[in-house]
């Protein structure tokens, strides 16, 4: 119970800090100086997008630990999160080769 609790806000810390590093990027573009709406409107979607996305991936947790148990679970955490890192990796080195 106590490592859920450390990884759940863990994960929630990091999923924070990259939503408000996206809007205050956003908030640094001159196409929207002055729109405070469209800024704000943006950041919610922003915000949302990652709130949606972490809501599924629970969700996803709890199927594969109640079919296949806990461990198969994290083994599946684990494929995704590196799946979604090397797949935009190698995009980039094929890009730039």
């Amino acid at each position: 119970m106590t490592s859920m609790f450390l990884l759940g806000f863990f994960i929630s810390g990091l999923n924070n800090l990259i939503s408000s590093a996206c809007a205050a990027d956003l908030g640094k573009q001159e196409s929207l100086k002055g729109n405070q709406r469209a800024t704000s409107t943006v950041t919610g979607i922003i915000d949302g997008t990652g709130t949606l996305g972490s809501a599924a991936g629970q969700y996803i947790i709890g199927v594969t630990q109640a079919k296949w148990s806990w461990q198969n679970g994290y083994l599946l955490v684990v494929a995704i999160v590196t799946s979604a890192t090397i797949i935009p990796i190698v995009g980039i080195a094929i890009r730039e080769v």
